[in-house]
């Protein structure tokens, strides 16, 4: 039997009309891993010939004013040592005549200085005199990443224009697919440690703020991240992607000759080399190289996403890339994302800084100011002088501001609620190696004016995540034994796990997972064979049943799988269509969208269902293209929006799928239909009895709605409900139901209900309120009802509901064990009394074992 506690802490799984195409092929996704090599423009950083006592700067103007500021503060000491002169600056800096042009930046500036010394007079007195003078050097400092070749060419015979570049190799990987992750989430095999942070969502979801850190990049990744792009290897300039990296800074502090190395983050643009390449970086901060294939369309055999030049009758140059979560993201020629659109038609668009944005707003160009959903809501963001984002405003208006460390790590996240959450990198105790400085090791939450670490991530030298656990050790998971293709897993419970894995394209893929000897159950594996693209062809369970699988050519999608074999049953002769089956097992067969990872139909014993799609040709009426919406609603590739027009579900004499999709229709079959407007949004809904629901949606904003927000809901009756008034993040404020009940909603600045209040139709009716309370990351923590009685619940700090109260004073009290499990629950009446009192007690594989109750 499987285990419970591994199952549980499984992480389960977004118009042109003349267009001109290019296909791109992802030789690199995120589920296919590789190195490749880039070119990267060096991140430019300032100083001067005092720059062991200054510091470097992101610009000249910095510097220059830090220079300013130093020859004033030590004027007098400096006429007091040798050789007792002091310089001031009397002019603003100008190319120095040994500059060199790179990448378009004048390198080094001198400036017009007054150089003070004492002079010694006849009578033996000193007078302070100034001579004009040229002085000192601000250089521009050409820094790669740690690890990489810095390179230059000669554009010019003299030397004096060169055209720089960072030559780095990374991977493009995603480490985590193959597997599960456990606790605060950890990947054992790839020793990978994640961390998804969702700081906002609109009710309708075109809009959201989510960060995911991943050690393997060493960084939060965000929509506002300044790496999100598309980068052109053949296109003339820099592209809009850039790659996160840390490179080391190195100084002699204070003047004394003691070297300092301080290391920092940032983001490398990639430069265009020529080849016919391109790369994607994606908001979760993933690494996507395409290979362009001459115009012939054509993927991978592994990809899960596919570019398209597009250049339309204006000349416009844009890449449309269709992502594995079924959206079309269009970039600019630039590489900025300029939009995402949903399959069925849903538009998020995207804003950037040019020249002219205030450096309150961002510090220059190519910064993302806003996310908007095609009705006009809108998210808008700000950015402090290093590029960092700093605030994010959600269209109520609520505020979540960001700090970073001077080292550019994420340190800090203040939430409109008032929750702040604090992150910890590199901690000696839990990354000893040499690459902690990018390491999450730590979380901790301030609520109430009370600080919790929630969260501890520790990883060996090599940088392998290796635990993970909340507070007081809680829901701890350990790594442990770590070999090439080999690991130790050990639970909050104690129990140890063995996992095997091998790597497919760099990517360790799980072919088996030990378990313990639970209650009634001997020890224990799983195994799983894959493909050469990773996808698993086999996998037997601990009870010893083994399932096949096969996949469509080129889409890594299941076609077919046959469940319920015994262990060792070979799967050639089960997977074929028409093929017989054994006794016990059954087929399930799957056919798909060809542009969409949507099925189209299944076979299943003794059912069939089909989807019919907007665009797509329908069986059930002749092969006739099917059309639920408007002609006019298209993707940007010219496409129909996908939307389900018909579900069809049909019975067959197939009693164990041996005939897929093939097999015969019997009776009559269910079917339901659809209809759309132009935006994706559904009209009319047929159930298979032929029942008509209707929606209708507002077709203009006022203060109480914005267009696209539904209006009313006409059941197949003719009761209507009606939906008056909405917030700016779109959620619901005010309904009134067909009987002229009305509901009114108000909400936390975290989006949670905070109130309901109910009122009947016609006159003497009283309002019926019920409240709700939440603790900072969204907990209830009291309820209280119309009639005044309320409940109140208590948490632990790793947020796990250890009691529930009444006003009457009655109440229930839980104990957890490391893993969560309920140990005892203990019910007391108002005075205190035991009422109840029961313990359970759990075996290795977290599955209740023994039950001991009693009541008083």
């Amino acid at each position: 039997m499987i285990s419970s506690v591994m199952e549980k802490y499984c992480i389960p799984k977004f118009e042109s009309s003349c267009l001109t195409l290019a296909v791109l092929a992802a030789s690199s996704t995120l589920c296919q891993a590789g190195t490749i090599t880039l070119k990267t423009a060096p991140v430019v950083r300032w100083g001067t010939n005092l720059a062991p006592a200054i510091g470097y700067f992101d610009s000249l103007g910095e510097a220059f004013a830090a220079l300013v500021q130093y020859q004033a503060a030590h004027f007098d000491k400096s006429l007091a040592e040798i050789p007792f002169y002091a310089d001031r600056a009397a002019g603003s800096p100008f190319v120095d005549s040994g500059s060199k042009n790179i990448n378009g930046i004048d390198n080094l500036y001198s400036w017009a200085a007054n150089r003070f010394r004492y002079v010694l007079q006849s009578d033996g007195s000193y007078v302070l005199k100034s001579d004009p003078i040229t002085s000192g050097i601000v250089a521009a400092n050409m820094n790669c990443p740690d690890g990489a070749v810095y390179k230059f060419s000669n554009t010019t015979p003299d030397g004096k224009v060169q055209k720089a570049w960072c030559e780095v190799t990374i991977k493009t990987r995603d480490k985590r697919r193959n597997e599960c992750g456990y606790g605060n989430p950890i990947f054992p095999a790839p020793g990978l440690k994640e961390q998804r942070e969702v700081d906002y969502r609109s009710a309708s979801g075109a809009l959201q703020m989510e960060r995911t850190y991943r050690s393997d990049i060493g960084a939060f990744a965000s929509i506002a991240s300044r790496s999100v792009g598309f980068s052109d290897y053949q296109g003339a300039n820099i592209g809009a992607a850039c790659v996160p990296r840390v490179w080391t800074e190195i100084s002699y502090s204070g003047g004394e000759g003691v070297l300092t190395k301080t290391v920092r983050s940032g983001c490398f643009p990639v430069y265009p080399d020529g080849s016919k390449k391109a790369l994607l970086t994606t908001r979760d901060g993933m690494l996507v190289e395409f290979n362009i294939l001459d115009g012939v369309a054509q993927s991978s055999t592994s990809s899960k996403e596919s570019a398209i030049k597009v250049v339309d009758s204006g000349g416009s140059t844009r890449w449309m890339v269709t992502t594995e979560s079924d959206y079309i993201d269009v970039y600019a020629d630039s590489g900025q994302l300029l939009s995402s659109w949903s399959m069925s038609g849903r538009k998020t668009s995207y804003l950037y800084s040019d020249g002219t944005v205030s450096t309150d707003i961002a510090p220059g160009a190519g910064y993302l100011l806003a996310q908007s959903d095609e009705f006009g809501r809108s998210m808008y963001f700000t950015y402090d002088k290093a590029g960092n984002l700093s605030t994010m405003q959600d269209p109520v208006g609520g505020v979540y501001k960001y700090s970073f460390d001077p080292q550019n790590r994420l340190i800090g996240v203040r939430y409109p609620n008032g929750l702040t959450v604090d992150y910890h990198w590199g901690e000696v105790d839990y990354a000893p190696g040499a690459n902690g400085f990018q390491a999450l090791t730590g979380r901790s939450e301030t609520w109430g004016g009370i600080t919790t670490r929630v969260g501890s991530y520790g990883y060996d030298a090599d940088g392998n995540a290796i635990s993970t656990e909340g507070p007081k050790g809680l829901n701890r998971f350990v790594v442990a034994n770590r070999q090439t293709n080999q690991v130790d897993l050990v639970d909050p419970l104690g129990a140890s796990r063995t996992m095997q894995f091998v790597g497919i394209n760099d990517v360790p893929h799980v072919t088996s997972i030990s378990q313990p000897a639970g209650s009634g159950c001997s020890a224990a594996h799983k195994s799983s064979t894959f493909d050469v693209y990773g996808n698993v062809t086999v996998r037997d369970d601990f009870s010893g049943s083994r399932t096949c699988y096969a996949y469509a050519g080129g889409r890594n999608l299941e076609t077919v799988r046959v469940e319920g074999l015994v262990a060792g049953y070979g799967c050639a002769g089960v997977i074929s269509a028409g093929a017989n089956l054994p006794t016990g097992s059954r087929k399930i067969s799957t056919a798909w969208h060809p542009d969409w990872r949507v099925e189209v139909g299944r076979a299943e014993p003794k059912r069939r269902i089909s989807w019919i799609y907007n665009g797509q040709p329908d069986p059930f009426n002749s092969g006739a293209i099917a059309s639920c919406a408007p002609v006019s609603a298209k993707l940007p590739n010219g496409k129909p929006i996908s939307v389900l027009c018909k579900q069809v579900e049909q019975a067959t004499s197939d009693e164990r799928g041996v005939l897929g999709l093939a097999a015969v229709p019997i009776g009559t079959p269910r079917t339901s239909s659809f209809t759309y407007n132009q935006f994706g949004q559904m009209l009319t809904s047929v159930d298979p009895r032929g029942f008509v629901t209707v929606y209708e949606y507002y077709d203009s904003s006022s203060a109480d709605y914005m267009v696209g927000d539904l209006k009313s809901i006409t059941n197949p009756a003719g009761h209507v409900t009606q939906y008056v008034r909405y917030d700016k993040n779109g959620r619901l404020l005010k309904v009134m139901d067909p009987n002229g009940v009305i509901s009114e909603m108000t909400y936390t600045p975290r989006g949670w209900l905070k109130s309901l209040t109910v009122t009947s139709a016609g006159d003497g009716y009283i309002p019926l309120t019920s409240n709700y309370s939440y603790d900072g990351v969204g907990n209830v923590t009291q309820t209280t009802f119309p009639d005044g009685s309320g409940l109140n619940y208590d948490y632990d700090e790793a947020h796990r509901l250890i009691g529930i109260s009444d006003t009457a004073g009655n109440r229930v009290i839980y104990e957890l064990d490391a893993a969560g499990n309920r140990i005892s629950e203990r019910v007391q009446d108002a005075s205190g009394v035991l009422a109840r009192n029961i313990k359970r007690s759990f075996d290795a594989l977290g599955r209740l074992q023994q039950v001991i109750g009693s009541s008083q």
